[in-house]
């Protein structure tokens, strides 16, 4: 039996992220030992990074085999990013540095996916405005990402 250890991460001004331990052959069963999520601040009209280097300092990366970000897509008509300095898309780039730092494989995985782990770990959030949703986004992605994984000799 193969644990993964995965790292799932939602980006954005409030950075859900989950550490979610399963064998890929049997993805019903999984363990979050870590979740958490951190928030950067604005000062001034820029957005300060240093709670998030924290995280990304902290991780225990010896111990991943892989790291699964939600991407993030500017789309037609999407006001909320309309004159930001696209906040999210930089802490991709911060996450996907990290793991080629740490030769730890990065999946960026399309945000509509954490549904899928949604239904396979039972992990829900109440609703948008639940304070454990980031976290609970992470997660799921982490359980899509080792559910993936089945049958595969990693």
């Amino acid at each position: 039996m193969v644990l993964n250890t995965v790292l799932g991460i939602d980006p954005g001004i409030t950075t859900g992220y989950a550490i979610v331990q399963g064998p890929h052959d049997s993805p019903a069963w999984f363990t979050l030992p870590k979740v958490g999520s951190v928030r950067i601040t604005k000062v001034g009209k820029k957005y300060v990074f240093d709670k998030f280097y924290e995280l990304l300092d902290a991780l225990p990366w010896d111990k991943l085999t892989h790291v699964v970000c939600e991407d993030f897509i500017m789309r037609p008509g999407f006001r909320e990013q309309n004159w930001t300095s696209l906040e999210t898309a930089k802490m991709i780039g911060m996450v996907m540095r990290e793991c080629h730092t740490h030769s730890t494989p990065c999946i960026i995985q399309q945000p509509n996916l954490k549904r899928v782990g949604e239904r396979l770990s039972g992990l829900k959030r109440k609703s948008d405005s639940d304070p454990t949703r980031h976290y609970i986004d992470a997660a799921n992605h982490g359980v899509t990402f080792i559910h993936s994984m089945r049958g595969q000799n990693v």
